[in-house]
């Protein structure tokens, strides 16, 4: 905003009249201290909107980033091990389950994805895989 636009805001003249109005040094001190007070509170406010849509934005590239991690570590292992018996041993549920949530399929309109305890699980799965195939190996 340039200083035009600034001296023709309509609030911008309001302040200017009722500043002209006053009659002493102590009350200028005073109206300029309250309009000073209600920039700041107005500013904290946009500010707060704006740190808000910033942490949602922000964590939609965390989650996305992790949806990525997950697919493309899985994709690392899924030539040597067999989803569908991961999927229904460890989780109970159908192949298809599980691919949909590592591909994010649209279920019911939206895509399907992993809780954090679904996460959590499969990790544990793939430890445990790990552990007899370690030992196997031995």
């Amino acid at each position: 905003m340039n200083i035009k636009e600034l001296l023709e805001n309509p609030d911008i003249q309001k302040a200017m009249q009722e500043a002209k109005e006053l009659d002493t040094p102590d009350k200028h001190a005073a109206y300029v201290q309250n309009l000073a007070n209600e920039l700041a509170l107005k500013d904290n406010k946009e500010l707060a909107k704006y740190k808000k849509q910033l942490l949602s934005e922000t964590q939609l590239v965390v989650n996305e980033a992790k949806k990525f991690v997950v697919k493309r570590k899985l994709e690392a292992v899924m030539p040597f091990i067999t989803l569908s018996e991961i999927s229904r041993q460890y989780f109970g549920n159908s192949r298809q389950w599980l691919y949909q949530r590592i591909n994010e399929d649209n279920v019911n309109g939206k895509p399907a994805e992993f809780t954090g305890n679904e996460i959590k699980r499969l990790s544990e799965a793939l430890e445990d895989i790990a552990d007899r195939l370690k030992s196997t190996a031995a």
